[in-house]
């Protein structure tokens, strides 16, 4: 064999081993490629109806989810789940009923609550269809309690009462001198009522039903009370025999102590006068308003009134003066300013009785546009009540009798009494009118109807006044007379 052959032979063998050598690290890399490719899913046995893919044979590894993993709600040692994690470790809906889907973000830890508490997570879609979780209600407040009080004069034609008004009938709680119904004051808040008794004004504790203090009253022809702003002390206003005299004292509320000197004034009002909360004095006279000033004995005058009536208790921050016929003035007597209401629709004749609401959003005013008609079929009365936000009326309505109207303790309902005139054609004492609705209750049927005669008809929020001892219910002596 020449050198050529050789070499020939020596190339072909060198060919070989590099083609062996290079089938076999291609082998190897397939060997390692299949040891190492397979994820656990592919590790498992497939199913008949859902065969592997090249896609699930190239798939990344993955962890194997835990079978406990939950989020809690408290900052904890254990790690938080992903949300994907929790979808798949839910336990079943009919485990834990209706669940709420978690964003992990806003749940903040609430110092309140005892411990963690587990909760599964699911997505928003699970559960379209499913009912919402209960809310959680705190207790209710005990309904508060209203009561219906009125002072008339009993059957028998004798006795002035303080009574509760209870559906279908009359609870007396005290006989009371006559004349006297402003010098009666339920005060709840305080525990206290205040009732005027043989020329003299008594304080009673509502739990007890025990007497605290006695003041001596001149002799009146009427009065009225305001709690000052403290709630501490009362002011008594008495009208005197003499219709211009009038005399004003400041007492405690606890035991009846005098916290000022007394005083004695002269004026000539239209109407009843208002004590407000600071002891200031409040009357038309001549057509004019006033404020007397009892520390300086100064009066103030506040302008013209289109009628002789003011509005107004003393605890409410305005009193209400009609300027004109569709013009009302509302007065902060602290302050002294005035904002004015015009009412958009004209009253209908001449005004005889107005009253506002205790919150002064509404206003009630009775007029008789034929004031001068004999004939009883053209007597109609008109009773219209109007908001003061805007000056709207609200509702309307008119009757062929006299009535009186006082506020409720909701804005929009009044208590209503026949006069003493009409009493005869009724069958109640006393009637709720809701103006929002339109629609009147009877209330009280006492037996004789017709021979009573309200003076003072209100509602108390709070517990009820129970009756007095017996010696309270006793006839007073002397009653002063009638006017």
């Amino acid at each position: 064999m020449d050198d050529r052959s050789a070499a020939k032979a020596r190339n072909g063998l060198r060919r070989w081993w590099v083609w062996l050598l290079s089938g076999a690290l291609i082998g190897l890399g397939v060997l390692v490629g299949l040891l190492f490719g397979l994820s656990p899913v592919d590790q498992a046995q497939p199913s008949p109806t859902n065969q592997p893919t090249a896609v699930a044979l190239a798939a990344s590894p993955s962890p194997k989810p835990s079978a406990t993993a939950t989020i809690v709600l408290f900052p904890s040692t254990t790690p938080m789940a992903t949300l994907a994690t929790q979808a798949r470790t839910a336990l079943p809906i009919n485990q834990f009923g209706p669940l709420a889907t978690l964003d992990p973000e806003l749940i903040k830890p609430e110092p309140t609550k005892p411990a963690a508490v587990p909760l599964a997570v699911a997505t928003r879609d699970m559960f379209a269809n499913a009912s919402p979780l209960p809310t959680v209600t705190a207790i209710p407040e005990p309904a508060l309690e209203r009561h219906i009080y009125l002072i008339n004069r009993d059957t028998a034609g004798s006795q002035v009462y303080l009574n509760r008004a209870d559906p279908n009938q009359l609870v007396p709680i005290a006989a009371i001198d006559a004349n006297s119904e402003g010098l009666v004051a339920i005060l709840p808040a305080q525990q206290t009522l205040l009732i005027p008794r043989n020329r003299q004004l008594i304080a009673i504790d509502l739990l007890s039903k025990r007497e605290h203090w006695r003041s001596s009253l001149a002799p009146t022809l009427g009065g009225m009370l305001a709690l000052d702003q403290a709630k501490t002390g009362i002011y008594v206003l008495e009208q005197g025999e003499q219709h211009n005299l009038w005399h004003l004292s400041y007492l405690a509320l606890a035991d009846g102590r005098e916290l000022a000197p007394s005083n004695d004034f002269q004026f000539v009002p239209d109407s009843a006068p208002v004590v407000t909360a600071t002891g200031q004095i409040w009357f038309v006279q001549q057509r004019e308003l006033y404020r007397l000033d009892p520390a300086t004995n100064i009066q103030t005058r506040f302008g013209m009134s289109y009628n002789n009536q003011l509005m107004g208790n003393g605890q409410q921050t305005e009193l209400a003066i009609f300027r004109a016929s569709n013009e009302l003035g509302l007065i902060n007597w602290a302050t002294g300013a005035e904002r004015s209401v015009r009412l958009k629709q004209p009253i209908k004749g001449v005004i005889f009785n107005s009253s506002l609401a205790l919150d002064q959003t509404m206003l009630l005013v009775g007029s008789d546009p034929n004031e001068q008609a004999v004939d009883i079929d053209q007597q109609r009365n008109y009773y219209s009540v109007y908001r003061l936000t805007d000056g709207e009326l609200q509702t309307q309505r008119f009757q062929n009798s006299s009535t009186l109207f006082y506020p409720a303790s909701i804005a929009d309902q009044w208590l209503e009494a026949p006069t003493s005139v009409e009493l005869l054609f009724y069958h109640s004492l006393v009637y709720r009118w809701n103006s929002s609705t339109a629609t009147t209750e009877s209330f009280v049927a006492p037996i004789e109807a017709h021979t009573q005669q309200i003076y003072w008809l209100g509602e108390v929020v709070g517990s009820a006044v129970a009756p007095l001892g017996p010696e309270f219910h006793a006839i007073v002596d002397p009653t002063p007379t009638p006017h």
